[in-house]
């Protein structure tokens, strides 16, 4: 699957319609869009699939990088918030690639064999989890009057 974000626009319109010369089929080919109204264009132009949403959300960038081998990044024009959207399309991409590879079997039995258990948390989620389990750590060194040396 290809990704263009900003697909809607002038340069992301040519990059689809590119693609699509090239010989990439509709089917691998998903445009990520704010507007539900910028579907049609984008589906003209050859995108299979479409993503509408904000690209300052995680679950947009999730759901748009799902199964993603290849991202054409364009955004948004004059956005002030272009340097999180950045972060958060390679985070979600890199998330994607991790929880894929914990599916592969053979990482699966080599975790297995190792003790380990795979656990399929998302960035935030295991962001959320890693705070939480510090704040029980310290409320018992507190509680026990624990101190580093």
């Amino acid at each position: 699957m290809i990704v263009v974000t900003g697909a809607s626009g002038i340069t992301g319109l040519a990059v689809l319609r590119a693609l699509v010369r090239r010989g990439t089929p509709s089917a691998g080919l998903r445009a990520v869009v704010g507007r539900e109204g910028s579907a049609v264009a984008v589906r003209a132009a050859g995108a299979g699939e479409v993503v509408v949403g904000d690209l300052e959300s995680p679950a947009t960038a999730r759901h748009a990088l799902q199964g993603a081998k290849k991202l054409y990044h364009i955004c948004p024009r004059m956005s002030p918030g272009e340097l999180q959207i950045g972060r958060l399309l390679i985070a979600a991409r890199l998330d994607d690639a991790l929880q894929r590879a914990l599916k592969v079997p053979a990482v699966e039995k080599w975790m297995g064999d190792n003790g380990l258990r795979p656990c399929a948390l998302s960035g935030e989620a295991f962001a959320a989890f890693v705070r939480a389990d510090h704040a029980q750590w310290v409320a018992v060194a507190r509680e026990r009057d624990i101190r580093p040396d």
